[in-house]
């Protein structure tokens, strides 16, 4: 892969803003129970966030962040 390609697989549609906010996050597991944990978001855009959390979650699940 060439300089350009690899800088071209990480361009996204909407600005990414690094941060480091601690959140509680709630959603379901796959299995339809509730759960509620704390996580570390380390970038937010308008389409989404990235966040250290201790569970698997599925792309595109929806989940409640809270900033604390």
């Amino acid at each position: 892969m060439d300089k350009d390609n690899a800088f071209m697989s990480d361009r996204r549609s909407t600005e990414r803003i690094n941060c480091r906010y601690s959140a509680i996050v709630q959603g379901n597991s796959k299995n339809g129970e509730e759960f509620e944990e704390i996580a570390t978001i380390m970038n937010l855009c308008i389409a989404g966030a990235y966040l250290l959390i201790n569970r698997a979650v599925e792309i595109g699940q929806i989940l409640s962040l809270k900033i604390v």
